[in-house]
């Protein structure tokens, strides 16, 4: 964090430059910068002394941020970092118009084809963003939401990406820790370099009861032009409509899927 007489104050003196009537509306975007550089939270106090601002300024602008879900407040530490809808908005801009607006048409054909959720996710850090989404046609399904992120390692759509990334990156990415969110979530390292290990043979990735107890999911990579992974296709919904040769057969619908839009993302 910058110490009074840093950033803050180029930052003071450039509200005095401001159009009349938009000082709010700076002083939100510049805590919303504040709080996206920091490595992983930020208190308030450290806001306040980097803007040199006032604690009830902004703790009430960081209140109207939260509500917006720009921001999240940890319930323990009580201390700030960016919220899903801001990740959302940045993964919107670095991914429009190509990678959205062409798996749109893919995740309408598998979700009128296998009647269940289809998602276009894409990787930040270690979690899967949900970028796009169509439900299925059942009445009770998957309730997702985009901009919503759930952690790579519990996701079919996550180890879809894992399994297709260059060694070295893959043996950083295990080194960190993972959550044991359900009895089904691989937590182990060794455990997870096989089961991509396998998904690298299918071309496409499920997770059985590992996020959230009843839900399963299949999901494949998608590339770009130069054969990274950039997204990945997925098709969710409750375990007992996906029994295991459901997924199979989702999980080739669903590769078939994200192989024709990395064609499409490279003919660009």
């Amino acid at each position: 964090m910058d110490l009074p007489g840093g950033t803050g104050a180029m930052e003071r003196r450039g509200e005095t430059d401001a159009p009349q009537g938009t000082q709010s509306v700076i002083r939100a975007v510049r805590i919303l910068k504040a709080v996206s550089r920091a490595k992983e939270e930020v208190s308030l106090v450290e806001l306040c002394s980097e803007l040199g601002l006032s604690k009830p300024t902004v703790h009430r602008i960081l209140s109207a941020l939260i509500s917006e879900e720009l921001v999240v407040q940890d319930a323990a530490s009580r201390s700030f970092r960016i919220g899903p809808e801001a990740i959302a908005l940045g993964a919107h801009s670095v991914y429009r118009p190509d990678l959205r607006s062409l798996a749109r048409p893919f995740l309408e054909s598998l979700a009128a084809e296998a009647g269940e959720t289809a998602t276009l996710e894409v990787p930040i850090r270690d979690e899967m963003l949900i970028l796009d989404e169509v439900e299925g046609r059942h009445i009770i399904g998957a309730r997702t939401e985009v901009g919503a992120r759930w952690p790579t390692h519990a996701t079919s759509t996550g180890k879809a990406v894992l399994a297709g990334l260059p060694p070295n990156e893959l043996e950083s990415r295990l080194e960190n820790p993972r959550a044991r969110l359900t009895p089904n979530t691989i937590t182990d390292t060794n455990d997870l370099r096989k089961a991509l290990k396998g998904i690298r043979k299918k071309g496409y990735a499920t997770a059985v009861g590992e996020l959230q107890p009843d839900f399963s999911a299949v999901g494949a990579a998608v590339r770009d032009s130069t054969g990274a992974v950039v997204a990945s296709l997925s098709i969710g919904g409750p375990s007992e409509r996906l029994p295991r040769k459901r997924l199979r057969e989702l999980g080739i619908l669903v590769r078939e899927a994200a192989d024709e839009l990395s064609r499409s993302l490279s003919s660009r």
